[in-house]
C-alpha cells in the first residue's frame, strides 16, 4: 500500500514513494525512481524497522547488518561506525556505516535514537542507492 508520495524537483525530478509492509524484518519501504525514465528503474531502495522502546536490539541488528553486508560488498569501500547528526534532532544519537560501491552509489545502515524533543519513533534503516541519487541527495535534496 503506498502511503505517501513526494516530488522533488530541483534539477532532477525524482519521486519517492513509501510502503507499509507485513514483512517479517521491516516495517516500511521507500523506494526512489525518476518519472521520465521508460526502463522503470528502482533509483534507491530504503527499508525501515522501527524500535519504539528498545533503541539496543536496534544497535544489535544494526551491527548484524553490517557484517552480513560486508561479506556483500567485499571490495567496497567501508566507512566503520560513525555518529552522525541530523538536521531534524541534533540532539539525537545517530550511528551510521556505508559502503561506497563500485557504480558510484551507497549503501547504507543507519540506527536513528532520536531525542524526546522530537516525535519521531527510533529505527533501523537500510539502503541501497544509485550514483543519482547520490549526487542529488548531497547536492540538490534541500
Amino acid at each position: 500500500m503506498v502511503k505517501k508520495r513526494r516530488k522533488f524537483q530541483k534539477k532532477k525530478q525524482i519521486i519517492t514513494e513509501n510502503l507499509e509492509t507485513t514483512n517479517n524484518f521491516f516495517d516500511g519501504f521507500q523506494f526512489y525512481y525518476i518519472p521520465d525514465d521508460k526502463n522503470f528503474i528502482i533509483q534507491s531502495l530504503n527499508g525501515r524497522r522501527l524500535y519504539y522502546d528498545d533503541i539496543n536490539e536496534c544497535y544489535k541488528k544494526f551491527d548484524e547488518i553490517v557484517e552480513n553486508l560486508s561479506t556483500i560488498f567485499k571490495n567496497a569501500k567501508k566507512t566503520e561506525k560513525k555518529s552522525i547528526k541530523q538536521v531534524d534532532d541534533p540532539s539525537g544519537e545517530f550511528l551510521m556505516t556505508f559502503f561506497e560501491l563500485d557504480s558510484g552509489g551507497k549503501a547504507s545502515v543507519t540506527c536513528y535514537n532520536w531525542s524526546s524533543e522530537v516525535e519521531y519513533i527510533d529505527s533501523l534503516g537500510v539502503s541501497i542507492q544509485s550514483k543519482e541519487v547520490r549526487d542529488w541527495v548531497n547536492n540538490d535534496y534541500f
